[in-house]
């Protein structure tokens, strides 16, 4: 049976209202924190988000030196779900110097997503 939008719409809301995060696994529960192998390589991670580039490089078997994000509930984010990272309190990447890391191998950087009405404004 096909749902109009009104009918979608209640799901959704309904399905947010009963929503209860702290019920919520961390994501450490399905990947072990030794799950990798690590290949010696080393990696900074700029715009990190809530860690899902840096998860697949850690599955890649990158060590991270540090993680950079500047919205805090995403540093959050990342330390809960792996406590082993370096997430960097100040992450503004407009005021984070590479300098203490020279001679990491790899410096990755999440891409900025807009939202369809920001897209062409910025």
């Amino acid at each position: 049976m096909k749902q109009n939008s009104p009918q979608i719409l209640k799901t959704v809301l309904e399905r947010i209202h009963t929503f209860e995060p702290d019920k919520l696994m961390p994501f450490t529960k399905f990947l072990p924190l030794n799950q990798s192998k690590k290949n010696g390589l080393h990696s900074v991670e700029i715009c990190a988000g809530a860690g899902g580039q840096a998860l697949g490089l850690e599955l890649a078997g990158f060590n991270h030196a540090a993680l950079v994000e500047i919205d805090r509930e995403a540093q959050n984010t990342l330390r809960l779900n792996r406590p082993h990272w370096n997430v960097l309190d100040n992450g503004d990447v407009c005021q984070f110097s590479g300098r203490d890391y020279k001679g990491v191998e790899l410096l990755a950087g999440g891409c900025l997503v807009l939202h369809f009405p920001e897209q062409g404004n910025s």
